[in-house]
């Protein structure tokens, strides 16, 4: 059989996760090998994910452990019989190698499974022998045998850390700390990007060698940079979008598979470069004043707003009909209308907002509003962009027209986007 009919290259909603735990056991085998004064060996490994096993680590072209990931949110032993069963074939195809299967929620075990080994034992469906068997693991954690998106991310800060005390090198500041990690993160997107736009291609790198890891680490990311802000506002996005469907007052769907507005965008988030990512939230809060040529912390702190995101942007994505989402990321409605999901909200605001859009001098560069009819919002309520603003005595109508250059109708049809709160604008994308 073809060796890409064996690639394990998942679905993107599930990369994120299994992502996170490919750099922290990565940063481990690093860290010890910094330890004990021996980090010459890292040229000779790497992790390859997505190809074999979700991710491996390689000593040459010799396998030295096979990981299984498993983001359940479920308990039940038998629920990871399947994935011990394939990580038992991949471990008697690999002599050398251990595997091991790491899970989000503890296993709680039954009168049926009692343990980890009976479980592996009940999953032996090809009866290999004890010598196979034995080298199937529950992976160990610093503190315990499960571990969550989040805690993976405090999980590896405290490699990190560990690593560079052991280097005496890099100051180990929370900011450089933070920084490594979302480099690290950014390598991760951009190598599972490429193997998804590449998927079966003999050609493909299917590994990360360590030595890129470790140029991460010894970064010194003390200087304030925009990639750093890029790649901060994603890792904000993603958490936000995690956020989201574990909240049982906010996400009342049973599990993620099912079509939801929250679970597509998040899909489109991971697949974006955090830049592009910037952007698109950029487009999406046009009350936002930001400079896209030199993006600041500022920036960051005014794009990634909580309530917006969540309540608005997020809400509106879970609320409106999956049909009717464009691949633009907006909704066509009624007579071919164009809708925006927003971040705008607090209507008590509406005059403020309205100004600051169509003073905005970012404007041009954050998106053709021209093209949008409404924009969809928490609970803002505009019959008219530049009539709402009429309302305070610091509007100036002039504005607009010195910073854009589009002709009068495309001006004039800004002027009139409406924005409208997302109950409403439900009843209108139907």
């Amino acid at each position: 059989m073809p060796k890409n009919e064996f690639d394990a290259t998942p679905s993107w909603s599930g990369y994120t996760y299994q992502g996170k735990l490919a750099i922290l056991e990565s940063i481990k085998i690093i860290g010890d090998l910094a330890k004990n004064k021996n980090l010459t060996e890292h040229k000779y490994l790497s992790v390859e994910i997505e190809w074999e096993e979700d991710f491996a680590i390689k000593k040459g072209d010799s396998y030295q452990s096979l990981h299984q990931v498993k983001a359940h949110k479920t308990s039940v032993p038998s629920k990871y019989k399947t994935a011990l069963q394939n990580l038992l074939f991949k471990v008697n195809k690999h002599k050398n190698a251990i595997g091991y299967l790491h899970v989000w929620k503890d296993i709680i075990y039954t009168d049926e499974f009692k343990t980890f080994d009976s479980l592996v034992g009940g999953s032996n469906d090809k009866g290999y022998a004890a010598a196979v068997t034995s080298k199937v693991k529950l992976y160990n954690y610093q503190k315990g045998q499960s571990c969550d998106l989040d805690q993976a991310s405090q999980y590896i800060k405290a490699e990190i850390e560990k690593y560079y005390a052991s280097c005496n090198g890099v100051p180990a500041t929370s900011r450089q700390i933070d920084c490594a990690l979302m480099a690290l993160n950014d390598i991760i997107d951009n190598h599972v990007m490429y193997r998804h736009k590449n998927k079966g291609s003999k050609k493909q790198s299917k590994e990360i060698g360590f030595h890129e890891i470790i140029k991460v680490l010894e970064t010194n990311f003390e200087e304030s940079s925009q990639d750093y802000i890029f790649q901060k506002t994603k890792q904000f996005a993603l958490h936000m979008a995690s956020k989201y469907c574990d909240s049982k007052v906010l996400c009342g769907k049973d599990n993620c598979e099912e079509e939801c507005g929250v679970n597509k965008i998040s899909i489109d988030i991971e697949s974006m470069s955090p830049r592009e990512l910037f952007v698109f939230l950029s487009e999406r809060s046009p009350d936002k004043i930001v400079n896209l040529n030199q993006v600041t912390i500022d920036d960051y702190s005014a794009i990634c707003d909580e309530v917006g995101i969540r309540n608005s942007l997020f809400r509106a994505l879970y609320e409106l009909p999956l049909n009717r989402y464009t691949d633009g990321g907006q909704y066509k409605g009624k007579n071919n209308l164009l809708y925006l999901p927003t971040t705008l909200h607090e209507n008590d605001n509406s005059a403020e907002i309205a100004k600051n859009i169509l003073q905005n001098p970012s404007l041009k560069a954050i998106m053709p509003l021209y093209n949008y009819d409404k924009f969809i919002s928490k609970d803002v309520i505009i019959e008219d962009l530049e009539t709402t603003a009429g309302g305070l005595r610091s509007w100036d109508p002039q504005v607009i027209s010195t910073f854009i250059d589009y002709d009068g109708d495309k001006i004039n049809k800004i002027k009139k986007i409406k924005v409208l709160p997302i109950d409403i604008a439900k009843g209108e994308v139907q």
